[in-house]
């Protein structure tokens, strides 16, 4: 370029006008090629780089892969209302649950004790700070509460058993403006026991009852539909005296577990489950484990679910006596048709009490570990550590949650699971350490830090 530049300087002076215009024309070419080259060199630089800032934001980003334990704490979010029942105390049946549809919005169903004496007042409270503060916005007079279903944060029904009337009838309670308000509608059918209860939305619901069986031995379980927020219901009985223990419904299809009833005895000697493609209206007996019953169900969609076996019977007898209790998860991919255990747990070392899984491969898990071969009367004994267990692989393995002291002791036992996301989870639990008042209030732990709590758990 200097060269050219020079060349034309001389061919003005000399006045050159056509050796001119071709140095003239030469430069511009030169001049081109100089910024094509440079634009490739800064293109090709340019490219590279935007390359290396994806693959660093793709190794780097969580995205929608689930977080591993050693990012996930347990952190204590607050208590329940000052009248709560522990988990494991008080009159009735003592039914405790938690379901928190969103990642702010919780409802607790609890029992509270007027007098020792009397029927619990079944009480529903909702906290809308992550379980910070709680609020009662439902008590329903000498009625146990059993099958809390909240399907959003303003929708929430739970049934009420009236032990105080010696009631055979359970009523669904449902709200749809966040407990501000509730309609009560009677659920069909005589009731031994609390109905189990599962709701999509404000409208579609599905209950179950147990009375005596038409030939007056044994139970007879049945299925209520209702498409109108309990105004109405529809019924359909169990097929081969199954007994549910827990039910739950995605899109039309529907899964119970429980135990099948043979020969009018108790509910329990022969695990089963149930399913229904046509939103509850017809039921089939699914593939029977070998456990005495099935419980603690809780289905990711429509077609994956999990659940957990339990043994509590002497081998090869339908006594109930003090034999080795053992757990196992098992799972479902065809909306409970068939179920498969699970590999890579731990059963013989585990009493699950609760289950939750936000999608088909994020699980959690809670319970008490106990030695090998232990009966249920030797671990109510020995009350060992509880636990808290996540899985990222549909439960293959699964890795244990450090759980928080509150007021400097451990926490003993944990109830109701409740997660609405894969990082955001919450549990309720009973208060360990030292309180004032017959009913101490219920521990609420979340995976997120919170602001009421101090670094030792003590608000």
């Amino acid at each position: 370029m200097p060269e050219l530049d020079e060349q034309i300087r001389s061919l003005i002076d000399d006045g050159d006008p056509v050796g001119l215009a071709e140095l003239t024309e030469r430069r511009r070419q030169h001049r081109l090629e100089s910024r094509v080259r440079l634009t490739i060199r800064f293109g090709t630089v340019a490219a590279v780089l935007v390359v290396l800032a994806i693959l660093a934001t793709v190794l780097s980003a969580p995205g929608d892969q689930a977080p591993r334990s050693r990012q996930l704490r347990w952190h204590l979010a607050g208590f329940t209302g000052p009248t709560s029942l522990s988990v494991q105390g008080g009159a009735g049946s003592g039914t405790y649950e938690l379901q928190c549809p969103t990642t702010t919005t919780c409802y607790a169903a609890e029992p509270v004790v007027v007098a020792q004496t009397a029927a619990p007042n079944g009480t529903v409270e909702v906290s809308t700070d992550a379980g910070r503060t709680w609020r009662s916005v439902l008590n329903a007079a000498g009625a146990d509460l059993f099958g809390l279903t909240c399907p959003s944060e303003y929708t929430c029904a739970v049934t009420g058993e009236d032990f105080e009337q010696g009631s055979t009838t359970d009523t669904m309670y449902l709200t749809i403006n966040g407990g501000r308000t509730w309609t009560t509608h009677l659920i069909p059918g005589g009731s031994q026991s609390s109905s189990l209860l599962s709701c999509q939305s404000q409208a579609e619901c599905i209950a179950t009852t147990t009375g005596t069986a038409p030939s007056g031995h044994g139970e007879q379980a049945t299925a209520l539909v209702t498409n109108n927020g309990g105004r109405t219901w529809t019924s359909a009985a169990f097929p081969d005296s199954f007994v549910p223990f827990d039910v739950e419904c995605h899109e039309i299809l529907c899964v119970a577990t429980g135990a099948k009833n043979p020969g009018g005895g108790p509910a329990i000697g022969q695990g089963a489950e149930a399913y229904s493609s046509d939103d509850g209206s017809t039921w089939h007996v699914s593939s029977q484990p070998t456990a005495d019953m099935v419980s603690g169900l809780w289905c990711a969609d429509a077609e994956h679910c999990m659940a957990h076996e339990q043994t509590l019977l002497e081998p090869g007898t339908q006594r109930i006596v003090p034999s080795p209790l053992g757990d196992t998860i098992i799972s479902t991919s065809d909306g409970g048709a068939t179920w498969t255990p699970i590999q890579g747990n731990e059963p013989q070392n585990w009493l699950i009490s609760g289950i939750d899984c936000p999608n088909v491969l994020d699980c959690w898990i809670t319970g008490e570990s106990h030695q090998a071969g232990e009966t249920m009367e030797q671990i109510a004994q020995n009350a060992g550590p509880s636990f808290v267990r996540f899985t990222t692989d549909g439960g293959q393995t699964w890795q244990s949650i450090p759980l928080p002291l509150v007021k400097g002791h451990p926490i003993t036992v944990i109830g109701s699971l409740s997660c609405p996301s894969i990082s955001d989870c919450f549990a309720l639990a009973d208060n360990p350490g030292p309180h004032t008042g017959p009913f101490p209030q219920e521990v609420v732990l979340s995976t997120e830090p919170s602001r009421l709590a101090g670094g030792d758990g003590t608000p």
